[in-house]
């Protein structure tokens, strides 16, 4: 049996990993991306041909035990609140739609993080990012927290005969399935909530009792607050994920109060640019992460330079993402050339917000960020790419025709860490990130030679498997299989053999070394 055999299957530990589903239902429902969306993200579907809606679920390695518990047709909007159309000093509101990126700054935590970041970038749309009733209904059905923990957070928001119902239907659900599921629960209870009539008191006036008990500010349970400007989400904390609202599920919070109360959520007729998005993020909507030098919440006005960053760009109709230095700027974007440079964001912090009635149409309305003319490119540490798991990866050679200015500085051990130990899931295939320095040389595991030796025998061509292992293992940061002939050929029949890999770890001369004998497990690592 050849080696390429090997290369489908050594990572078994990942793949036998999945939860065991014990019931298939074969069916089709009207539901824009039930694909994308589906539990452990390995539906088998097909869409349906002359209907972009309807979804053939049908049993392949996905199946669904939760049998009687029916999905949204569509996800929660806020699109049909917006108000219409109005030009305030040049700015067009309501500002929605892709030419508009978001911003939501959070403290380290496990909602923003590298690897949510890139898995949504490469197309892992599994919505794990989301409001604070997302991480609760998550937390409950992975078996994390009981149903009891939250009960009087559900109860509010109405959420918790569904999520009893999935418990009970599905039992303890993989961190992707749950997530599924969560915002799925938080669509269907946000519908119910918006057929009162009292919902916008809840979810849109600024002025309303009701809303402070959504959490006033930048809490809302079941609301994503963020920001259309950078510097006002880098206040909230260093983790600042970049992305847009292409679908318009969210709406312009302070347009809306505007046009319907009077009032903005402002300093002296500011508008600090509030934007709402409902439960959670469309995942595929992400363009990057970037951290900065956040301290603490300001009653003043600060800037936070951004210490590196990673956004995402299309070459050659597939996505990459560059890792930058941010070089303590306070707003980046990507030029038309993929470099990061920096750019212009007019608003102006001046202290905390609070509640101004007004009508004043002269007040300051600021532009979305605009890129300096002539700025400098930022300096790139590497590029990052989804490579699928046990495929050859590497950057295609016409990249090196982009000129990026290199940086000098080491790459962060943790980030580097997250980026090599991201895996995600698109297409009824797993994938990986890769980390490549601008010469094209992986980062992570470089393997020199790899050979599969019999007992007494000498290292030659015939038993060198060095491609193929160099293909599976280069640029991740642990690689490990189990040394059978069942997948490496049998060079010499009735013979002990050893099977030795000697390789590189990214930034380090030393070479590596671990060997087995058939049967045997073998971990190459990069890590500590």
């Amino acid at each position: 049996m050849v080696i390429t055999r090997l290369l489908s299957i050594l990572w078994v530990g990942i793949l036998l990993s999945a939860p065991a589903w014990s019931a298939c239902i074969e069916k089709s429902v009207p539901l824009p991306e039930f694909c994308t969306r589906a539990p452990e993200g390995d539906a088998g579907c097909v869409r349906e041909s002359g209907s972009p809606n309807a979804i053939s679920i049908q049993c392949k390695t996905f199946q669904n035990t939760c049998s009687g518990y029916d999905f949204e047709t569509a996800p929660f909007s806020f699109a049909s609140y917006q108000p219409g159309p109005e030009t305030i000093k040049g700015v067009h509101l309501p500002r929605t739609g892709p030419e508009w990126t978001l911003y939501r700054g959070a403290r380290e935590n496990t909602q923003i993080t590298i690897k949510k970041a890139l898995a949504g970038i490469f197309g892992d749309s599994v919505p794990t990012i989301g409001a604070f009733e997302h991480f609760k209904i998550t937390r409950i059905l992975t078996g994390q927290s009981s149903i009891d923990e939250y009960s009087g957070d559900l109860k509010k928001f109405g959420n918790y005969h569904d999520v009893a119902a999935v418990k009970t239907k599905c039992g303890v659900l993989g961190e992707r399935a749950a997530a599924f599921f969560a915002a799925d629960i938080l669509d269907k209870g946000m519908k119910r909530f918006a057929a009162k009539p009292n919902f916008a008191d809840y979810f849109l006036d600024y002025k309303a009792d009701q809303f402070f008990s959504q959490g006033f500010g930048n809490s809302g349970e079941t609301m994503i607050y963020t920001g259309l400007h950078p510097r006002i989400a880098s206040v909230y904390g260093g983790n600042v994920l970049v992305f847009g609202d292409s679908n318009k599920r969210g709406f312009d919070a302070n347009y809306w109060n505007y046009k319907n109360k009077g009032g903005l959520w402002t300093i002296h007729s500011l508008d600090i640019g509030e934007y709402i998005i409902p439960n959670y993020l469309d995942s595929r909507e992400i363009k990057g992460i970037y951290f900065t030098n956040w301290d603490y919440y300001p009653h003043t006005e600060a800037t936070f330079g951004i210490q590196y960053g990673i956004h995402s760009f299309t070459f050659e109709g597939k996505m990459y993402a560059l890792l930058y230095e941010g070089k303590g700027q306070s707003c980046v974007t990507m030029n038309s050339k993929f470099q990061m440079v920096p750019c212009v964001d007019e608003f102006q912090w001046l202290g905390s917000p609070h509640y101004v009635d007004h009508r004043d149409s002269t007040g300051a309305v600021f532009p979305k960020p605009y890129e300096v003319n002539g700025g400098t490119p930022l300096p790139v540490l590497g590029i990052i790419a989804p490579c699928p798991e046990g495929r050859k990866c590497s950057l295609p050679t016409d990249l090196s025709a982009i000129t990026f200015p290199e940086s000098k500085v080491t790459e962060n051990k943790k980030v580097l860490d997250e980026i090599l130990s991201t895996r995600l899931y698109k297409g009824n295939e797993y994938y990986r990130t890769a980390y490549f320095d601008l010469k094209g040389r992986s980062h992570g595991i470089n393997v020199v030679s790899a050979h599969s030796v019999p007992e007494g025998d000498q290292i030659s061509v015939f038993n060198d498997v060095t491609p193929y292992t160099a293909n599976f293992c280069n640029g991740r940061k642990e690689c490990g299989y189990k040394i059978s002939t069942d997948y490496i050929r049998d060079t010499a029949p009735g013979k002990i053999k050893t099977f030795t890999v000697r390789w590189k770890c990214a930034g380090a001369d030393a070479e590596r070394t671990a060997s087995g004998k058939e049967g045997t497990d073998l971990r190459l690592s990069c890590g500590d």
